[in-house]
């Protein structure tokens, strides 16, 4: 009996202890960790560009289809340093735009009510450093090396994680997943090459 009470004891004194210390842990607050906040879902985006490669430049219009999160949404932000943008409406009807350094931010005379759906178009131009990359276009076609008489002109993209930003105005968040659309209009003989499912090869 004395023995069992000992360890009843024992074990109460565990216990206690390991709630103790359990109580006193104390947490540094990372505030990069926090997830952005966002009003809206974004379900779908629909870009659709051309390119003046010689230049580096993107010529665009994208459209984000959305629905509302939050109740009385009277400014919405786009991610887009350093893209102009020509125009914007949403749901066919111009719409109030400011441009600051990180991105567009749009003005709504009436503000949006919670769950809506909702359109957004972006008309657009971008000389990008990241995100997309022009490679060859402006070298010589014959390099003088035997084996290669020929540059091979890219266009490529590499957006992960945030960086589809700096050439389509979008929410660049990785807390947000929507299904996207591309639609590329490029000369012959280059062609287009993508994941996904091919919807249509169209001539111009």
């Amino acid at each position: 009996m004395q023995r069992f009470f000992s360890l009843l004891i024992c074990l109460w004194a565990l216990t206690a202890v390991a709630q103790t210390e359990t109580e006193h842990i104390h947490y540094l607050t990372d505030v990069d960790a926090a997830e952005r906040e966002h009003s809206v879902d974004m379900t779908h985006m629909k870009v659709e560009v051309r390119f003046e490669p010689e230049i580096g430049k993107v010529i665009g219009t994208v459209t984000h289809e959305f629905v509302t999160l939050q109740n009385h949404i009277d400014t919405l932000f786009f991610d887009a340093p350093n893209i102009q943008i020509l125009s914007a409406t949403l749901d066919g009807k111009e719409v109030t735009y400011s441009i600051i350094p990180t991105g567009v931010v749009l003005r709504f005379k009436q503000a949006l009510n919670w769950d809506e759906k909702h359109k957004v178009v972006f008309e657009y131009t971008a000389m990008p450093k990241r995100g997309i990359y022009f490679i060859g276009w402006n070298q010589p076609e014959n390099t003088g090396t035997p084996d290669i008489n020929y540059i091979r002109k890219q266009i490529w993209t590499q957006g992960q994680g945030i960086d589809n930003r700096y050439w389509i105005p979008m929410y660049d968040c990785m807390n947000d997943k929507f299904t996207t659309e591309t639609v590329v209009k490029m000369p012959k003989p280059f062609k287009v090459l993508s994941n996904g499912k091919q919807i249509e090869v169209k001539e111009n």
